[in-house]
């Protein structure tokens, strides 16, 4: 009898560490595909920002339904083989996702930022590479204050710090 108790509160403890790891496992997954299909769809190095078809404008609405999520894999795609018009438009996307309104110094410090190493059209491919880089090393020490990997769940960036 002692034992049978001893199971069931062994298995009271793993089932529901079990379940949170699988649901948590899946929801990360889920974005995870989606956010890298909807980019796979809008990689222009056979398309064009300006004349976007049906499939690439519905891949842009999933990167925007996936808010901050999306940012890291924004980051990443932006590379100096992209045309400058995919880099201007993860630029602009990934701005739109940073809070707005009242927010704290570090948002609008880093909206800023990315403001000023936007890819503009009339930039070298020097220019752009160091742009881009700077872009990936401001990602790489400040990135966690916008989004945590870890937090699936939310789209939400953080709204102050």
């Amino acid at each position: 009898m002692k034992k049978l108790g001893v199971k069931l509160a062994v298995l009271g403890v793993l089932v529901p560490l079990v379940l949170g790891s699988v649901a948590w496992s899946s929801v990360f997954l889920y974005w995870h595909f989606k956010i890298r299909n909807a980019l796979r769809t809008l990689d222009l190095r056979g398309g064009s920002i300006p004349n976007p078809t049906q499939e690439q404008m519905k891949a842009a609405l999933e990167l925007r339904d996936a808010g901050c999520r999306a940012i890291p894999y924004l980051i990443s795609a932006m590379t100096p083989e992209n045309q400058k018009a995919y880099c201007t438009w993860i630029f602009s996307h990934i701005q739109s996702l940073m809070p707005s309104g009242a927010v704290s110094p570090r948002s609008l410090r880093d909206r800023e930022f990315l403001w000023q190493n936007t890819i503009d059209p009339d930039d070298s491919p020097e220019a752009q590479r160091g742009k881009l880089q700077r872009v990936q090393d401001w990602w790489r020490a400040e990135g966690g204050h916008h989004h945590q990997w870890w937090r699936v769940w939310s789209d939400e960036c953080p709204r102050e710090d």
